[in-house]
């Protein structure tokens, strides 16, 4: 889960300041664009629920994850000039990558749990969420602050450019730990 959740949170803090700051789109704009993503994640849960329902969670997990890699590959090789389609490209893959795994494997975490102590655990799960959602941030943020720094003798647009690759990179081995371990989990949760 905490995984998932610094891809996802990096992710929906990086691609808007990609837009902004190395494209030069508005604010609104990179709304607009971002809008797809929050559309492909309601598709993906809904479709990732009757995955869920039927044949467990790692069966809707691993092609969310695989989802998410290939959205930050994608990222990872974006460039100013690339066109509206292969962004938005990304951004589909990005939101059905957030919506097969999040609630999938919340569900699964939940499930995992006796029954006596689940009014202890679930509140504990989201405060859990908010702590990781915050390192997730803070920590990209200064990641990406110091990749800019590190790309002395470029001029501040490819030197922003490379930092934002970077950073994706960073999020897609994220992403490639979040498949590894969902091999690790059983087909389905007992009740």
């Amino acid at each position: 889960m905490w995984l998932n959740q610094i891809v996802v949170f990096g992710a929906m803090l990086l691609v808007p300041l990609y837009l902004q700051n190395v494209v030069g789109l508005s604010s609104e704009n990179t709304g607009l664009i971002m809008v797809p993503q929050a559309i492909a994640s309601f598709l993906g849960m809904t479709i990732g629920g009757r995955i869920f329902d039927k044949f467990g969670t790692k069966a809707a997990v691993l092609p969310g994850f695989t989802l998410g890699a290939l959205s930050l590959s994608l990222f990872s090789q974006i460039k100013p000039s690339s066109s509206l389609a292969f962004t938005l490209c990304a951004i589909v893959l990005l939101g059905l990558s957030q919506g097969l795994v999040n609630m999938q494997v919340n569900n699964h975490a939940l499930q995992s749990v006796p029954m006596k102590n689940i009014s202890r655990v679930t509140p504990l799960t989201n405060e859990m969420m908010q702590v990781v959602n915050s390192f997730a941030i803070a920590f990209l943020t200064a990641f990406l602050s110091g990749q800019i720094k590190k790309q002395t003798g470029l001029s501040p647009l490819q030197a922003n450019l490379t930092a934002f690759h970077h950073t994706f990179y960073l999020l897609l081995i994220f992403v490639s730990f979040g498949f590894i371990l969902s091999l690790f989990l059983r087909k389905k949760v007992k009740a």
